[in-house]
């Protein structure tokens, strides 16, 4: 993915970020109804053209708040 990095030393700010495989997934049932593999779409002829990216790790666990 195409991010912004400000802590870039450039005057471009462009940066990828590349996500973790187990992030790319369906969330939502009615796109399996479409051409896919989890979590990638495909055209006719096979060609990846969209990519489902979860925003967070799916093996996250947020730390409890301190009392």
């Amino acid at each position: 993915m195409f991010i912004t990095n400000k802590g870039l030393d450039s005057p471009v700010k462009m940066d990828l970020k590349l996500p973790e495989a187990d992030q790319v997934r369906f969330v939502d049932i009615s796109l399996l109804l479409v051409p896919s593999v989890d979590g990638i779409q495909y055209d006719d002829w096979g060609n990846p053209v969209n990519y489902h990216i979860l925003r967070v790790h799916p093996g996250y666990w947020p730390t409890p708040r301190a009392l």
